[in-house]
């Protein structure tokens, strides 16, 4: 059964994996790919396939020695492309800052995803670690999760005695967890409903070939015939998705996008979505069935890739 209050990071691990098990329970995996800018993890293949052979989403991420920390994000990315194994179930990158990295430091890490096309990754910081990434991690841009450990009790469970700091993400909460599927003792985190298990889960996404993080706004924006003329504004992660423009502190901007979405979606494949700026389950099934027609992928998360296709379908 799927939960989301152990999700391991399996870097300690090269054997002792039910990986039958790992994909029935397991939300997603998280695993070690480089240290420095000269050690590869030697289970790194062996785990990118076998979560994509069981199909698990998963993350993998350079554990942070302190200096030169951009370098040491290129060569995980490098090391890791250069497999040519990662695959549906990739998820993104993460940063493992142990030794006192500094907030600009990491931020110029972090540059090197973004100039590199990567839009989604983790941050993980230790509790203790805090006033020296304070910066990092409270401007930290969307389509960076933060990821801290806080053990507390450190026997497998959490404490509410030991929160981890406001804004977290995902909590590692112990190194002494249980799961099914791996036999003794593993780090296990939890996580802490800043952004929803679809998030992390996702696939990873990246800029429109030719477009980097030097290139691409932050907000995206395009002019569509049809709809009043309006200007489509999307958010810094590239799209909308599920859940947007349900929460009461969605601006009427927000809101606004959404409908114009809704009255596309329903021009273009004869939906009759109610037109209320709330991005709801019935909406992202209307996505999933225009992209299929308009022949993108039917993920459900409406982007330029989705709104130029419907452009085209209905020129």
């Amino acid at each position: 059964m799927i939960n989301t209050n152990k999700i391991v990071d399996i870097s300690h691990w090269t054997d002792g994996v039910d990986w039958v098990k790992a994909s029935e329970d397991a939300p997603f995996i998280i695993f070690k790919g480089t240290q420095r800018t000269d050690h590869v993890d030697p289970m790194l293949r062996t785990y990118i396939t076998k979560c994509e052979w069981y199909k698990i989403p998963y993350y993998i991420f350079a554990y942070l020695e302190k200096g030169n920390e951009a370098a040491q994000t290129a060569f995980l990315i490098r090391t890791c492309e250069a497999t040519g194994l990662l695959g549906s179930y990739f998820c993104g990158y993460a940063l493992d800052a142990e030794e006192k990295n500094s907030s600009e430091d990491l931020k110029k890490a972090l540059n090197v995803f973004w100039q590199a096309g990567v839009n989604k990754a983790l941050l993980y910081t230790m509790h203790s670690q805090y006033k020296y990434v304070k910066d990092a991690v409270e401007t930290r841009p969307d389509w960076v999760a933060w990821w801290e450990a806080r053990y507390g009790f450190n026997n497998g469970k959490y404490s509410s005695l030991f929160p981890c700091h406001k804004g977290v993400d995902l909590h590692q909460y112990s190194e002494h967890g249980k799961v099914d599927y791996i036999s003794g003792t593993v780090d296990v985190n939890r996580l802490t409903g800043t952004k929803p298990l679809d998030w992390f889960i996702r696939h990873a996404g990246y800029f429109k070939k030719g477009e980097t993080g030097a290139t691409a706004s932050p907000v995206k924006t395009m002019t569509y015939k049809g709809l009043d003329g309006r200007i489509f504004v999307f958010p810094s992660r590239g799209y909308w998705k599920l859940g947007d423009g349900m929460s009461t502190n969605n601006s009427e901007v927000d809101r606004d996008t959404i409908k114009d979405i809704q009255k596309l979606i329903n021009w273009i494949s004869g939906s009759t979505l109610d037109v209320d700026g709330k991005y709801g389950n019935l909406t992202r099934a209307a996505v999933i069935k225009t992209q299929e027609l308009v022949g993108v992928k039917a993920d459900g998360l409406f982007g330029t890739r989705t709104l130029e296709a419907c452009l085209k379908y209905k020129k």
